[in-house]
């Protein structure tokens, strides 16, 4: 979705802002469009993160790596 996003974006900034009202009209929609795209795929993240199905995290983080966690160091 991202990459799409930015398809649309550099497609957006190679057109002609001194066009016809049709081009206007079609670089408007390609815009929402492109925003509707971004904000989907922010979307979609925060959900991952809030279940834990972050790619981001290791395995090992995700369980409990008890010799990094600060708590243990604190005691």
């Amino acid at each position: 979705m991202v990459a799409s996003a930015g398809i649309l974006a550099i497609v957006i900034s190679t057109m002609d802002n001194e066009g016809s009202e049709r081009e206007k009209k079609l670089a408007d929609w390609l815009y929402h469009t492109s925003v509707g795209l971004m904000t989907c795929a922010v979307f979609c993240d925060v959900i991952k993160m809030t279940f834990g199905l972050d790619p981001a995290l290791s395995t090992q983080d995700f369980y409990g790596n008890r010799t990094s966690s600060i708590v243990n160091k604190l005691k």
